[in-house]
């Protein structure tokens, strides 16, 4: 067993019935420079110090974004037809599935691999 840099080119996947999502993990560099995106300085605190929000939906969104490099086979509910691997269809993919997809690209490609084995035996190739 050994320890894998995060890089953007790499590309795992997963398989939930007949479909399948390519993805990629996403680095603390990458996690800070989505989340700067969407935080914005909101005033000072009592000591002077900046109060910051973070539009943590925004940041979500934008991540899952990243993380999502393809798929085959996601179809639409009512036409069965295949559709677009766009931002907008991300975002419309099932809770769980996005979930499923921000767990395993935040964890090693061990851990991946490991979990896949035990948790999902059918859901990774």
């Amino acid at each position: 067993m050994f320890i894998e840099i995060v890089t953007e080119d790499e590309q795992s996947m997963m398989v939930i019935g007949e479909s399948k999502i390519f993805y990629r993990r996403f680095s603390k560099d990458k996690y800070e420079e989505i989340t700067k995106r969407y935080t914005e300085q909101t005033g000072t605190d009592r000591q002077g110090k900046p109060t910051y929000f973070t539009d943590d939906q925004a940041v979500n969104d934008d991540l899952l974004d990243y993380i999502i490099v393809d798929w085959e086979n996601v179809k639409h509910p009512k036409t069965k037809e295949d559709v677009e691997c766009s931002k907008k269809n991300k975002m419309a993919l099932p809770g769980n599935v996005k979930l499923q997809l921000i767990d395993k690209a935040n964890a090693s490609s061990t851990d991946i691999k490991q979990a896949e084995k035990k948790i999902l035996p059918n859901t990774s190739e």
